[in-house]
C-alpha cells in the first residue's frame, strides 16, 4: 500500500528519468505510469515504476524505471500456451538481473525483509544498449544499481496480473491510500 503522495512523487521522478533517457511520451500519459509496491509497502526497496507503451493480446512493451537499489521481486511467467517470452533492453543506468544458476551475486542487495524469497543468485550486469531475452517459465528478479535504471521490457504476451511470485505476500495490484 502506498499513499497518493508516494504515487505522485514516484511518477514525477520516473517521468523525469525517462525524459532524460530519451523516452518520449505525452504529458497526459503520466496517469498510466504505474507505481507498484507489490503489496509490500516498501516501495523504496521492493517496487517499480512501470509505463505501458502498448498492451495487446499478443504483444506488450513497457518502460520500467527503478530507483537506486529498488527491486522488482522474484517471479516468473507461466509457460501457458506459447508462454511469455520477455526481452529487456537497457536505455540508461545499470540493470542487475538475477536468474537461476551459479551464485555470482556481488553488486546487488537482496531486500533483508524478503531474503528468503530471492532464490536466483546468478547476476547479469546490463548497461545501456545491452539486451537479454528470458524464456517462458524462467524465474528472475531485477534491481537498479547505485544509479537509477530505465529499460524496455518487451514481451510476447502480457499476463502480469497472473505472474507468480516466490514471495506469497505479493499483491500485484497496488492499493493507494490518502
Amino acid at each position: 500500500m502506498i499513499t497518493k503522495k508516494q504515487q505522485r512523487e514516484g511518477r514525477e521522478k520516473a517521468a523525469r528519468l525517462m525524459r532524460e533517457a530519451g523516452v518520449v511520451f505525452q504529458e497526459q500519459e503520466l496517469e498510466k505510469l504505474e507505481v507498484a509496491d507489490f503489496g509490500l509497502s516498501r516501495l523504496e526497496t521492493e517496487g517499480a515504476q512501470i509505463f505501458s507503451l502498448f498492451d495487446t493480446k499478443r504483444l506488450a512493451a513497457r518502460v520500467i524505471t527503478l530507483f537506486p537499489y529498488q527491486t522488482e521481486p522474484e517471479h516468473w511467467h507461466e509457460p501457458e500456451d506459447t508462454g511469455k517470452e520477455e526481452t529487456f533492453r537497457v536505455i540508461a543506468g545499470t540493470l542487475l538481473l538475477y536468474v537461476d544458476g551459479e551464485d555470482t551475486l556481488s553488486r546487488g542487495k537482496i531486500p533483508e525483509e524478503s531474503r528468503a524469497y530471492y532464490t536466483c543468485r546468478h547476476e547479469l550486469v546490463l548497461g545501456p544498449g545491452d539486451t537479454v531475452t528470458l524464456e517462458p517459465g524462467k524465474k528472475h528478479w531485477f534491481q537498479a544499481g547505485e544509479e537509477p535504471v530505465v529499460f524496455y521490457s518487451m514481451s510476447t504476451t502480457a499476463s502480469d496480473a497472473r505472474d507468480p511470485f516466490t514471495d506469497p505476500h505479493i499483491v500485484r495490484v497496488t492499493q493507494i491510500t490518502e
